[in-house]
């Protein structure tokens, strides 16, 4: 009744009794989201554009979909959430150390453990002394996968987190906010900042569905292909694209404007009396 279909996809969370890296798991999301694509459209749900959202190392998945995934996926990905999902993988901010050339064995060990235990890659301590464990962290680090072409973000993140230290993703505003791209970034205390960000999704979902069904009531109107052309510049003219920590907003104004035009289309078919 919301206008929008919700799905969830189940990978292979890495624990005592398997060696799943986060490579197995972004491949696992990609073949999810075909899947769910198809059964949506064999039930008479055709989609045509998604948001994809994920907590924790859901929220990795998520912006690693949307930022390296997507533009191969069956449909285009108009925004990503991110519930404390890390952003890198760089050793010595995920365990403090001050050793951040790993020049001694003990930090170059420590590190080339982390790196093979998230890619599965044989890391030689000559390999964290030289960087090369970058490359094998680079694909599934959103911070390094960020474009001017990644779809508006929301993430949230625990300033004193335990689990996935926030020191490894204040990277991703920075991303963000270098390439241009509509964000809002938010921290609580802990892993879990949640219910101010529960209600900022449902918010962005609701808007979603709302703007493709206004954009297809207005189309046939008189004037509306120049309407169009204005509310997206006032849209556009009052997005911030970065800002660190403040409250939701950004994200939602900017999927307004970029969803002008295909939200017509789809708004054609839409019932208006099916989003509440």
């Amino acid at each position: 009744s919301k206008g929008y279909v919700g799905a969830t996809i189940n990978y292979s969370l890495r624990n005592n009794t398997n060696n799943a890296t986060l490579y197995d798991m972004s491949d696992e999301i990609k073949q999810g989201v075909t899947a769910i694509v198809k059964a949506a459209a064999e039930r008479g749900y055709p989609v045509d554009a998604m948001a994809v959202a994920g907590g924790s190392a859901g929220g990795n998945l998520a912006m690693t979909y949307a930022y390296r995934d997507a533009k191969q996926g069956p449909v285009p990905v108009k925004a990503v959430i991110s519930f404390v999902g890390p952003a890198s993988f760089e050793p010595a901010d995920w365990f403090a150390l001050p050793d951040r050339s790993y020049a001694t064995d003990q930090a170059a060990t420590a590190g080339a453990g982390f790196v093979k235990v998230i890619t599965g890659k044989d890391v030689t301590l000559d390999d964290m002394r030289t960087g090369q464990y970058k490359t094998y962290l680079r694909d599934v680090s959103p911070c390094d996968l960020v474009t001017k072409d990644s779809p508006p973000t929301l993430a949230a993140y625990g300033a004193l987190d335990k689990v996935a230290p926030y020191a490894a993703s204040t990277c991703l505003a920075t991303a963000l906010e270098t390439n241009a791209v509509p964000h809002d970034v938010l921290a609580a205390e802990a892993h879990e900042p949640a219910e101010r960000l529960a209600e900022a999704v449902r918010i962005v979902l609701e808007q979603l569905a709302m703007e493709r069904v206004r954009a297809g009531l207005r189309e046939h109107e008189p004037g509306a292909a120049r309407r169009r052309g204005r509310e997206r510049q006032r849209d556009l003219d009052h997005v911030r694209p970065g800002g660190g920590e403040r409250r939701a907003g950004g994200v939602e104004r900017a999927l307004h404007a970029g969803l002008a035009d295909d939200a017509a289309e789809a708004g054609r078919h839409a019932d208006p009396d099916a989003v509440e």
